[in-house]
Protein backbone atom coordinates (compact mmCIF):
# COMPACT_ATOMS: atom_id res chain seq x y z
CA UNK A 1 0.00 0.00 0.00
CA UNK A 2 1.53 3.47 -0.75
CA UNK A 3 1.84 5.98 1.45
CA UNK A 4 -0.70 8.27 0.05
CA UNK A 5 -3.14 5.79 0.77
CA UNK A 6 -2.19 5.24 4.39
CA UNK A 7 -2.56 8.61 4.36
CA UNK A 8 -5.96 9.09 2.87
CA UNK A 9 -7.19 6.21 5.17
CA UNK A 10 -5.69 8.10 8.76
CA UNK A 11 -7.67 11.69 7.26
CA UNK A 12 -10.89 9.62 6.65
CA UNK A 13 -11.21 7.69 10.20
CA UNK A 14 -10.37 10.94 11.80
CA UNK A 15 -13.11 12.69 9.61
CA UNK A 16 -15.41 9.76 10.69
CA UNK A 17 -14.13 10.53 14.40
CA UNK A 18 -15.02 14.50 13.88
CA UNK A 19 -18.36 13.71 12.55
CA UNK A 20 -19.61 11.07 14.85
CA UNK A 21 -18.31 13.33 17.77
CA UNK A 22 -19.76 16.96 16.61
CA UNK A 23 -22.81 15.96 14.36
CA UNK A 24 -24.04 12.91 15.56
CA UNK A 25 -23.07 13.13 19.24
CA UNK A 26 -21.59 9.92 19.56
CA UNK A 27 -17.75 9.07 20.56
CA UNK A 28 -16.14 6.92 18.25
CA UNK A 29 -12.57 5.52 19.19
CA UNK A 30 -11.98 2.79 16.93
CA UNK A 31 -12.81 2.90 12.83
CA UNK A 32 -12.41 0.18 10.10
CA UNK A 33 -13.09 1.34 7.00
CA UNK A 34 -15.48 -0.86 5.09
CA UNK A 35 -15.27 -1.85 1.49
CA UNK A 36 -18.92 -0.95 0.06
CA UNK A 37 -18.74 -1.75 -3.24
CA UNK A 38 -20.46 -4.59 -4.61
CA UNK A 39 -21.46 -5.96 -7.82
CA UNK A 40 -24.75 -6.98 -7.77
CA UNK A 41 -25.82 -9.78 -11.11
CA UNK A 42 -29.00 -11.35 -9.88
CA UNK A 43 -32.48 -11.73 -11.46
CA UNK A 44 -34.94 -11.80 -8.39
CA UNK A 45 -38.57 -12.15 -9.95
CA UNK A 46 -41.32 -12.33 -6.78
CA UNK A 47 -43.98 -14.47 -6.88
CA UNK A 48 -47.10 -12.53 -7.62
CA UNK A 49 -47.03 -8.28 -7.96
CA UNK A 50 -50.14 -6.65 -8.79
CA UNK A 51 -51.47 -2.82 -9.07
CA UNK A 52 -54.94 -3.41 -6.70
CA UNK A 53 -58.31 -1.40 -5.53
CA UNK A 54 -59.82 -2.63 -2.43
CA UNK A 55 -63.67 -2.60 -1.94
CA UNK A 56 -63.18 1.19 0.14
CA UNK A 57 -61.51 2.76 -3.35
CA UNK A 58 -58.06 2.13 -1.79
CA UNK A 59 -55.50 1.85 -4.55
CA UNK A 60 -51.82 -0.23 -3.53
CA UNK A 61 -49.15 -2.94 -4.45
CA UNK A 62 -49.76 -6.17 -3.63
CA UNK A 63 -46.76 -8.59 -3.02
CA UNK A 64 -47.42 -11.91 -2.47
CA UNK A 65 -44.88 -14.38 -1.87
CA UNK A 66 -45.96 -18.60 -1.55
CA UNK A 67 -43.23 -20.33 0.34
CA UNK A 68 -43.81 -24.21 1.21
CA UNK A 69 -40.48 -24.36 3.42
CA UNK A 70 -39.12 -22.12 6.16
CA UNK A 71 -36.48 -19.68 4.84
CA UNK A 72 -34.30 -18.43 7.44
CA UNK A 73 -34.25 -15.11 6.10
CA UNK A 74 -37.29 -14.46 4.92
CA UNK A 75 -37.75 -11.54 6.56
CA UNK A 76 -34.86 -9.99 4.32
CA UNK A 77 -35.37 -11.41 1.63
CA UNK A 78 -38.95 -9.74 1.76
CA UNK A 79 -37.48 -6.51 2.50
CA UNK A 80 -35.30 -6.73 -0.51
CA UNK A 81 -38.27 -6.92 -2.32
CA UNK A 82 -39.71 -4.21 -1.11
CA UNK A 83 -37.22 -2.06 -1.96
CA UNK A 84 -36.91 -3.52 -5.67
CA UNK A 85 -40.86 -2.79 -5.55
CA UNK A 86 -40.65 0.74 -4.25
CA UNK A 87 -37.68 1.73 -6.03
CA UNK A 88 -39.92 1.16 -9.36
CA UNK A 89 -42.76 2.52 -8.05
CA UNK A 90 -42.00 5.39 -5.35
CA UNK A 91 -45.53 7.02 -4.82
CA UNK A 92 -47.21 3.52 -4.25
CA UNK A 93 -48.44 1.99 -1.30
CA UNK A 94 -46.96 -1.52 -0.99
CA UNK A 95 -48.51 -4.44 1.19
CA UNK A 96 -46.70 -7.59 1.09
CA UNK A 97 -47.54 -11.38 2.38
CA UNK A 98 -46.03 -14.65 2.73
CA UNK A 99 -48.21 -17.30 2.06
CA UNK A 100 -46.80 -20.59 4.39
CA UNK A 101 -47.62 -24.11 2.42
CA UNK A 102 -45.11 -26.08 3.85
CA UNK A 103 -45.97 -29.29 5.76
CA UNK A 104 -43.26 -28.62 9.13
CA UNK A 105 -44.51 -25.54 11.53
CA UNK A 106 -43.87 -22.15 10.61
CA UNK A 107 -40.64 -20.94 12.28
CA UNK A 108 -39.83 -18.24 10.10
CA UNK A 109 -39.52 -14.58 11.61
CA UNK A 110 -41.70 -12.12 10.15
CA UNK A 111 -40.34 -8.92 11.25
CA UNK A 112 -36.61 -7.18 11.55
CA UNK A 113 -36.27 -5.33 15.04
CA UNK A 114 -32.96 -2.59 14.65
CA UNK A 115 -32.49 -0.33 17.67
CA UNK A 116 -33.74 2.57 15.38
CA UNK A 117 -36.07 1.09 12.52
CA UNK A 118 -38.60 -2.19 12.30
CA UNK A 119 -40.11 -3.86 9.29
CA UNK A 120 -42.40 -6.60 9.57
Amino acid sequence: MGHKDVVSKSIIKRLVKDIALHLLDQVVEVVDILNTEQQRIEERRADLVARVRNAVGDDFILHIEIQNDNHTQMALRMLRYYVDIQAVYPHDLIQQYVIYIGKNNLTMQDHIQHPDWRYQ
